[in-house]
């Protein structure tokens, strides 16, 4: 697996998992709008077998696989499979159920997990978790797996420790003001370099 130059950052494989919040606080607009921020980050990259991998998941009260790190293989089929993600279960933000749902489903050999190839998960919530000791211990089991934990958070009401604590330092956290600011092009490449740059430092 050899990194691909682009002119931004430098591509390498990883196994990406997003989490994305599906609680009623989100709405459907606004869950389209993290879609859309998942489908410009793919846009990016290179996806396949010996490339970059991508799963979902969601989450509100209960959490769901919406798709594993190795049923879409190629970009268009990525793609589509993202666009195809209902807004079907709203409910609360209990983030650790999402967090839990995450470690017992995808980073294994039999969902597409590869050996030597960077685990990272994305996180993308408008708000606080429910249970926030829960959420930081889940979060935790995942980093003692060796797990990469980001959080974007799109709410001026979130409280940034909850994030910090959910995520693997403080240079994995970012934080919006709204919904809104998820569309501009900078932060889709702000994010990618942050996502890259974990191949230099494993």
């Amino acid at each position: 697996m050899h990194p691909k130059r682009f002119t931004f950052f430098v591509d390498c494989a990883l196994d990406l998992v997003f989490l994305v919040d599906e609680t009623g606080s989100v709405g459907p607009d606004n869950f389209d709008l993290f879609k859309d921020f998942i489908f410009r980050v793919i846009e990016f990259i290179n996806i396949g077998p010996d490339d970059d991998q991508v799963g979902v998941a969601t989450f509100a009260t209960t959490a769901k696989t919406e798709f594993y790190l190795d049923a879409h293989l190629n970009k268009s089929s990525l793609l589509q499979a993202v666009q195809n993600i209902s807004f079907l279960h709203p409910g609360l933000s209990i983030t650790s159920r999402g967090l839990k749902h995450v470690a017992d489903n995808f980073y294994n050999s039999t969902r597409g997990d590869r050996s030597g190839v960077p685990n990272v998960l994305v996180l993308l919530t408008d708000g606080n978790p429910l249970h926030p000791q829960i959420a930081k211990a889940e979060a935790e089991a995942l980093k003692n797996r060796g797990v990469e934990i980001f959080v974007l958070g799109t709410s001026a009401n979130t409280d940034r420790q909850n994030l910090l604590d959910i995520a693997t330092n403080s240079e994995h956290v970012m934080t919006f003001s709204d919904f809104g600011k998820l569309d501009n092009p900078s932060f889709v490449l702000e994010l990618l370099h942050k996502l890259m740059s974990i191949c230099t430092t494993m």
